[in-house]
């Protein structure tokens, strides 16, 4: 094909949007053969780019670009397109801004967007130039269409999370975030003067805006790695909140004028809430100077009278989360142990907090939670009545995020946890307040009663001490559900949550055989699916509150479960259920679960492969029976192994069940860990690195966790199986933010690596030091720089111990870069050794982590062989068998000498007095005696077990 046959190609595409099959099919099959054709995408987009070409006919086209650009454009790809037609295709993409029609401009944005998640900036640094150029045409349209195609293209850089693509895109935010603001500040002050003075055209320049507004969360989301030493970052937030209640106003007046503009403004808003939340959660320590704002915009609005008349659900929803976010962050808690280093913005952002967390605050914003948000609604009631099964429905998951209700609830709950003392008495104070129950109290009385019971049901653990269910329940809560008015239904149907809400496992244990036994036979007497289902979710829920006591009384149901499963037929809602039971039993029984694999293996096998359509309803499901099953297994079979090669094209649907697919891969490496990696590792190789280039940093951090631990079971050969995730997590180690659980683990790993397999160490070094153009010596300074700066935030303490024996292991190494370093590396390890050492009964000072070998291991119920597994593995962990004093000062006599004492007094001269003073206690204390490895030992590293293997190594 050539560039000439458009012709050929539009009437082709006519055909394909025809209603006649005879028509239809024929073209499509051409349409089919030419997708590998050069020059086809070349036609195609030169067909759409024709504003007089039928929009029906455009739209087609524009469908089968994206489609061979997904499929075609990767260089590696079968079929790959040409680099001659990429720069025809390029070069047209941003050559029109003219777009007519709303649909196209939004999809050729998506084109170049995915154009320039492959090619830019190496292949298409015209792109992003091109498009502020076009962005300062004074002409509405063009300027609208190219800030479209800017934010789709931001959205796609944004979401690359390779260390180089960050750094490309920070760059790129450094760039152009000014010249945007500025945009964006100026189509925002032109549409509130526009409304101000009632002017009609305010559409286009509402939706410039939002598209500013768009591309901008972007740039301070992903762009700078500390927004808050960006002045215009923070000039950007604070705009943010100056323009929220104007901007809801306006959406008050729109909504009464133009539906369209009204939807667009209720967006822009909405947008603001997700701009504060998303800067919140990846910059905690940033956004503390805007936690005051954030809560006095969010209570005023949604808990007084400044919100009525402006605020819809979407609106509310955001802003209750937002509080909620603040109020949770972790980042914003100090440790509650008196002896942990407490980070200053820490105690700043507390200090903040509490100071606007007033009682009175407290008091009013619970008090509006309960009898306003919690209330009934009429379309809640309407829909009791019309769809039981919908109102019933809790949505689950991450509803909370999206509903009304359950994000009520969930503030709720986390404001009550975190002033429990404070609101404790006042909920007290609210039921105290509730009238006897009769036939005639009014019907807000009843709405009311049920908001402050479903508190009470929702603060059940935290009001456990205070409240006298006992009592409460025989003279409260048995008359309430005697009142047999029909309107009193919901009163009646809250006092039965509540009665769930304080199940108690004892109490209830006398009757435990019985309520088995009656529901199994009335199990096999119901015949309605739905009614079936009930009774499992019942059974399921019975099991999970009282455990292994479930095991004398089993029996029965074990053996009617499989009979029940092959009469299911097509009733996978009723699957379901019968794995979610499963699940339970299989937790309950233990190890003794081993006896029901002959029936649970093909059980897991049905829901987890994708070849299967019942997957669809099975797969989350069937995973956490999966799990089950390996976490409560103590011997090991051929049939289970073989299960898992189940795991693989689950990954290859993508990272919405990776998380548990992980998990299960750990339980199996610690199950089966010579068997599973011989057998899958090239596959699980393949999978996750396939995956993590997609990955956002959560998703990152499964497989992180995954590749330490197959170090951790395999010190020597693991580095070298992973190898390709390990420049990741080294990525991670130079570029990751200063305080996260990613970093913490990604240094873990280098930990581990630098201890037990030095070759891969170098290697590591020598390529991301010839991906950056300077020596290997160069980057392991760089990497120590980060390593001490993050060290005080990794935790919890067992990681800051491993990451303290690096430390000490490389003092041996004869590197420059650890003689510069020396000072931060021996506080460091200082630092840990304070934090580790401890004093026994003896008064002597000991290594709070080590782990003797005679030491028991007291069994507990609760562990599963899992558990048992991983207490195992740790028992082998140089965190709990080399003491690190001892290593210390084994590694410093070797530091003495091989350099000589002179180049040794020297080399201490750079360490500060505190420090010095600190490590000449540790030093002269001698060796502890609480039998952990001996200086000598640990020096020599001739255990294994006793000691990291790379002590003397030169790491570069």
């Amino acid at each position: 094909m050539n560039q000439e046959n458009c012709a050929v190609v539009l009437e082709t595409l006519r055909k394909a949007t025809s209603q006649n099959a005879e028509q239809l099919k024929p073209a499509e099959q051409q349409l089919k053969c030419w997708e590998t054709e050069k020059w086809f995408y070349s036609a195609l987009l030169s067909i759409f780019s024709d504003h007089t070409v039928e929009v029906n006919v455009r739209w087609l086209a524009v469908l089968y670009i994206k489609n061979g650009i997904e499929r075609y454009w990767r260089k590696t790809a079968t079929n790959a397109i040409c680099e001659d037609e990429k720069k025809v295709l390029r070069q047209k993409m941003i050559s029109n801004f003219y777009e007519p029609v709303n649909q196209l401009a939004l999809q050729l944005a998506v084109l170049v967007s995915k154009v320039a998640r492959f090619d830019c900036p190496a292949e298409w640094p015209e792109l992003v130039p091109t498009l502020l150029q076009v962005v300062r045409n004074p002409e509405d349209l063009p300027q609208q269409r190219s800030l479209l195609v800017l934010h789709h293209v931001t959205k796609s850089l944004a979401s690359k999370r390779l260390a180089g693509d960050r750094r490309v895109f920070q760059e790129l935010a450094s760039n152009i975030f000014g010249f945007i603001l500025q945009l964006w500040t100026n189509q925002t002050e032109a549409f509130l003067s526009q409304m101000a003075n009632n002017q009609n055209n305010v559409g286009i320049t509402l939706e410039k805006s939002y598209l500013c507004l768009k591309v901008l969360r972007k740039l301070v989301v992903h762009g700078f790695k500390e927004p808050a030493r960006v002045p215009e970052a923070t000039m950007f937030l604070s705009l943010v909140f100056q323009w929220m209640k104007p901007m809801l106003q306006c959406r008050k007046t729109l909504k009464c004028v133009n539906p369209n503009l009204r939807q667009i403004s209720e967006k822009y808003v909405v947008l603001f809430t997700k701009v504060l939340h998303d800067v919140l959660e990846l910059h905690p320590f940033s956004y503390i100077p805007f936690i005051k704002p954030s809560l006095e915009t969010a209570i005023s609005l949604c808990f007084t009278e400044a919100g009525e008349g402006l605020l819809f659900e979407r609106f509310i929803v955001q802003s209750l989360n937002l509080i909620k976010a603040i109020v949770s962050c972790a980042e914003y808690s100090p440790s509650k142990l008196p002896d942990d280093v407490q980070d200053p913005a820490t105690l700043e952002a507390a200090q903040v907090k509490m100071t606007f967390f007033t009682y009175s605050t407290v008091t009013e914003m619970c008090r509006r939670l309960v009898l306003h948000y919690f209330l009934l609604t009429e379309e809640e009631l309407a829909t009791w009545d019309t769809d039981p099964e919908g109102f019933a429905s809790d949505g689950g998951g991450e509803a909370w995020k999206f509903c009304l209700r359950q994000c009520s609830e969930v503030l709720f709950l986390t404001v009550f946890h975190e002033f429990r003392e404070t609101l404790a008495p006042l909920l007290l104070e609210m039921v105290q307040g509730i009238q006897p129950a009769d036939g005639t109290i009014s019907f807000q009385a009843m709405l009311n009663r049920d908001a402050v019971y479903t508190a009470v049901g929702l603060a059940a653990f935290d009001l456990h001490d205070e409240l006298d269910f006992d009592n409460w329940f025989l003279h409260v809560l048995i008359p309430e559900l005697k009142v047999s008015e029909p309107r009193y239904r919901i009163v009646r149907r809250r006092v039965a949550w509540l009665i769930g809400q304080w199940f108690n496992t004892e109490q209830f244990l006398p009757y435990l055989e019985s309520y088995v036994s009656l529901l199994y036979k009335l199990l096999q007497q119901v015949t309605e699916c739905d009614t079936k289902i009930s009774i499992l979710h019942m059974t399921s829920f019975i099991i999970e509150r009282v455990g292994s006591q479930i095991m004398p009384y089993a029996g029965d149901l074990v053996q009617y479960l499989p009979l029940l499963w092959e009469t299911c037929g097509e009733h996978h809602m009723l699957r379901c259920a019968i794995v979610t039971t499963l699940v339970q039993v299989v937790n309950g029984l233990g190890a003794q679960s081993e006896r029901l694999h002959p029936f649970l293996l093909p059980v897991v096998a049905f829901g987890v492969d994708v070849h299967q359509s019942p997957h669809v309803y099975l797969l989350e499901d069937c995973l956490d029976l999966w799990w089950a099953l390996l976490a409560n297994t103590h011997s090991t079979s051929v049939e289970l192994l073989q299960l898992a090669q189940y795991l693989f094209p689950l990954f290859e649907l993508g990272s919405e069940n990776m998380k548990m697919c992980l998990q299960v891969v750990q339980a199996y490496i610690l199950l089966f860990p010579k068997e599973f990696l011989q057998t899958y590792g090239d596959r699980l190789l393949k999978a996750t690195t396939d995956l993590v280039n997609d990955l956002n940093r959560e998703g990152m951090l499964f497989v992180m966790r995954m590749v330490e631990l197959v170090i951790r079971v395999f010190p020597e050969q693991g580095p070298q199986l992973f190898y390709p995730l390990l420049i990741h997590a080294l990525d991670e180690c130079l570029e990751g933010e200063k305080a996260s659980m990613l970093t913490s683990v990604c240094l873990s790993i280098i930990s581990r690596v630098i201890l037990h397999c030095k070759s891969c160490f170098t290697k590591l070094l020598q390529e991301e030091a010839q991906g950056k153009g300077c020596d290997a010596e160069e980057v392991f300074g760089n990497l120590l720089d980060k390593w001490i700066e993050k060290m005080p935030l990794v935790n919890p303490i067992e990681r800051e111990k491993l990451l303290a024996l690096t430390l000490t292991s490389i003092l041996t190494s004869n590197s420059n870069a650890v003689y510069e370093r020396i000072c931060g590396i021996l506080l460091s390890i200082v630092e840990v050794l304070n934090d580790v050492t401890k004093c026994d009964n003896l008064g002597a000072q000991v290594d709070s982590l080590v782990m003797l070998d005679s030491e028991p291991i007291p069994p507990s119920e609760e562990e599963s062989e899992h558990d048992r597994r991983k207490i195992e593995l740790s028992r082998q962990d140089p965190v709990h068998t080399v003491a690190l004093r001892d290593y210390l000062c084994s590694q410093m006599r070797s530091l003495r000498e091989s350099l000589g004492e002179q180049n040794f007094e020297e080399l201490m001269g750079q360490v500060d007095v505190e420090t010095m003073q600190q490590l000449k206690s540790y030093l002269e204390g001698g060796a502890q005696p609480n039998g952990g490895s001996t200086a000598g030992t640990a020096a020599t590293g001739n255990q294994a077990s006793t000691a990291p293997h790379t002590a003397n190594a030169h790491p570069t």
